[in-house]
């Protein structure tokens, strides 16, 4: 499952953030963690990387919180999620569109 609200929808490459927080004590990390999530989602990483999880050969899901659904199911950016090898279906409870891969 991935979280589409994670480090790896916020940075093109998030590996060394990660290699950073492992490092540091329970405060510090907090503390870190807290400003790393603080950078905004980028739009055109949701689509990149569902796409790179499918390209991988693997089932597909991604994951928002509700409160994101209505900033994220807007046609520009479930456009680059699907794709005719795919199923798309809404959650009954919630207007985000989820993805399937077959």
């Amino acid at each position: 499952m991935l979280n589409l609200e994670g480090l790896w929808t916020r940075y093109e490459d998030p590996q060394p953030l990660l290699d950073e927080i492992t490092g540091l004590d329970v405060d510090a990390a907090t503390r870190r963690l807290q400003e790393i999530y603080a950078a905004p989602i980028k739009e055109e990483l949701i689509g990149q990387r569902i796409k790179e999880v499918r390209d991988s050969g693997v089932v597909t899901a991604a994951a928002l919180s509700p409160q994101r659904t209505a900033q994220f199911s807007r046609p520009s950016s479930t456009r680059a999620w699907t794709s005719s090898s795919s199923a798309v279906r809404r959650s009954p409870r919630s207007t985000c569109p989820v993805r399937t891969s077959r």
